[in-house]
């Protein structure tokens, strides 16, 4: 008893507990997706906010420059009687502005004459506090062809140049503001230039990460690096180029939008983890890009839903722990209940039941014992009145059928002129089909199938009275149809509880093979003719026997070439149904019967029939008396 009382607690805490599980994992999974769906719209929207306060931050940067090269600019066309003013100018640009690392006029070709080259140029060298000024065009280093020159010249209108290493001056990667000098007729006279440091954008992109292993770049016009933060140096090479070696679509796709000069954001994976990007572009069209991983973002998301889990696993252990000490405690009469159950169960309805003191649903569940016992001693007695009669109307049951299945013949007649078989498959113990027939003289052949209304013993017992009616007015000289009247005027008299019969009935001369016969409601029979494809034969519309007194009836008459093959059948053949409801029907039927042997004698037809509805049944429930009658004119 103390083993069940613990197997029961421990399964029953063991259920609660599942049952806590399932409530708590929904709702720890449901809080995870949402604090991290919250946590990352929080982590882009930031970033965001980040990329665009840093867009404004290098945007006044490079407006200073631009600045400069302007002004350089409206200075340098009042001076430029006085060339060795412009070395003065250059000079103070680099003096007076931080940003700008070098600052040049370059005057077009042959601008003074004499000079093919003139562009005075002013610069601070990496790691310098002092500037140095040049003439910067030589004939080893022709500006004329230069981006920084060519470009704005040609589009007459500001640009800045490309990334690229001034070897020689800076000594460093730096990207060149060009501002073209027009006179009043629109010819251009000049290239002002101002140089930034992209070392110093580098360490503001060091400046702005986000997260440890953030990304972040500048990204020029044409998709070269401007800067990048110290984790990967990549100035001066190509954006598109590090997305093709990269292999991966959600990094093309950011690519493409940058070096469109698209402002958004886009998420992808990269095998190992997933990254989103936040981008924008400069005033200047370069693209300013963050990149993140979300490990990173959702890493103390992820840290908080381990300490949940972790508390969460430790309550459940506890909670089983508990929930199995206070249930075996109050198990305890239960499983005296259980014992005393089992000691019912083996017959000893008088066994003690525990004492219960508490007023409570144990209490209740006592009671109900109490009368179960009671309950059970009147069943026993009962049932055992209730089986000896169950098994008496069995037994009649059983006696009903036998007799029902003498009242139709069982011996059939295999002559040189005919061969006939019939047989009744009933759905419960007696049924309400029924055939017949009578062979007179060897020359008259009397046949009979019909179907009662209902099913069981009122089947049974209208299905004998029919049989009987057939037999006796076989015996009288009447024709067919006088003969069905007979029986419809016999049966349908004191048919109080309107049961009634279909029945095919008819007479076959087997020398001239003359068929007269008479279908009152019954399914039509099929005839197989040598020669043919079976068919159905025509028939007159009669009423239905036992519903009509006085009905009078038509009989039809047919000759059968030698050879022909009548099968006769109730509707528990085209009505047989199978699993999907779907019914054997008359199609299946005429298809049946395009494949029996011509050969085949009466009894193996009538069995192929039933082989043919039971295979398409597959063994479903018969819900209606099965009947089929061969006859085979030879």
């Amino acid at each position: 008893m103390s083993g069940t009382k613990k197997k029961f607690a421990r399964e029953l805490s063991r259920r609660i507990v599942l049952g806590v599980f399932v409530i708590l994992f929904i709702a720890l999974s449901v809080t995870a997706y949402m604090s991290h769906s919250i946590v990352v719209r929080e982590s882009e929207r930031t970033v965001s906010q980040i990329l665009n306060a840093t867009a404004l931050d290098i945007e006044k940067s490079l407006e200073s420059a631009e600045i400069v090269a302007k002004n350089v600019s409206w200075l340098a066309m009042e001076c430029l009687d006085n060339p060795d003013q412009l070395y003065y100018l250059t000079k103070q640009a680099v003096l007076r502005n931080p940003t700008v690392v070098g600052c040049a006029i370059a005057l077009r070709p042959e601008y003074y004459q004499g000079k093919h080259y003139f562009a005075p140029y002013t610069y601070r060298a990496t790691g310098s506090d002092t500037v140095t000024s040049i003439q910067l065009g030589t004939d080893a280093y022709d500006y004329f062809c230069m981006d920084w020159y060519l470009i704005p010249s040609l589009l007459k209108e500001p640009v800045w140049s490309e990334p690229y290493y001034d070897e020689g001056g800076i000594d460093e990667m730096i990207s060149t503001y060009g501002f073209p000098m027009l006179d009043e007729k629109g010819e251009v006279l000049g290239v002002v230039t101002a140089d930034v440091s992209l070392a110093w954008l580098s360490s503001k992109m060091d400046e702005i990460k986000p997260y440890e292993n953030s990304n972040t770049m500048l990204v020029s016009r044409a998709g070269t690096f401007v800067a990048t933060d110290s984790s990967v140096d990549m100035r001066g090479e190509s954006l598109m180029s590090s997305a093709i070696a990269s292999r991966n679509d959600g990094v093309m796709t950011v690519s493409r939008e940058m070096l469109a000069g698209k402002q958004g954001e886009d998420s992808y994976s990269t095998g190992r983890d997933r990254e989103f990007a936040v981008f924008g572009p400069l005033s200047n069209g370069w693209e300013l890009s963050i990149v993140c991983l979300y490990s990173e973002v959702l890493k103390d998301s992820v840290r908080m839903q381990l300490i949940l889990w972790s508390l969460g696993i430790v309550a459940l252990i506890l909670l089983f722990y508990f929930c199995k000490r206070i249930i075996g405690r109050s198990s305890k009469p239960i499983v005296e209940f259980s014992a005393a159950a089992n000691e019912i169960a083996h017959g000893d309805f008088d066994v003690a039941l525990p004492d219960i003191s508490s007023e409570d649903e144990i209490q209740l569940l006592r009671d109900s014992f109490d009368e179960m016992q009671t309950s059970l001693k009147d069943y026993i007695t009962e049932l055992k009145s209730t089986t000896a009669v169950k098994e008496r109307m069995e037994s009649e049951l059983n006696i009903a059928s036998s007799i029902q299945m003498h009242i139709v013949p069982d011996r059939f007649p295999h002559t040189e002129q005919t061969d006939l078989y019939a047989r009744i498959i009933p759905a419960r113990e007696v049924g309400g089909d029924l055939y017949d027939f009578y062979l007179k003289d060897n020359e008259k052949l009397y046949f009979l199938i019909g179907d009662v209304s209902g099913k069981g013993v009122p089947a049974a017992l209208f299905m004998a009275i029919t049989c009987c009616a057939f037999r006796f007015t076989t015996g009288i000289g009447m024709s067919m149809e006088e003969r069905i009247t007979k029986m419809n005027h016999v049966i349908s008299v004191g048919n109080e509880q309107g049961m009634f019969v279909t029945l095919l009935a008819g007479v076959i001369n087997l020398k001239t093979r003359e068929m007269r016969f008479c279908n009152a409601g019954h399914n039509p029979l099929v005839v197989i003719e040598p020669g043919k494809k079976p068919y159905f034969l025509e028939q007159n519309p009669n009423l239905v026997i036992g519903i009509l007194p006085g009905f009078q009836y038509r009989e039809q008459s047919v000759g059968l070439p030698k050879g022909t093959i009548l099968v006769m059948y109730t509707d528990g053949v085209t009505e047989a149904e199978a699993e999907d409801d779907s019914q054997f029907g008359e199609e299946r039927l005429l298809e049946w019967a395009s494949t029996i042997s011509r050969g085949d004698d009466a009894q193996t037809i009538s069995d192929s029939l039933l082989s043919a509805v039971r295979a398409f049944t597959n063994g479903n429930v018969q819900n209606d008396d099965i009947t089929i009658m061969t006859i085979k004119i030879n």
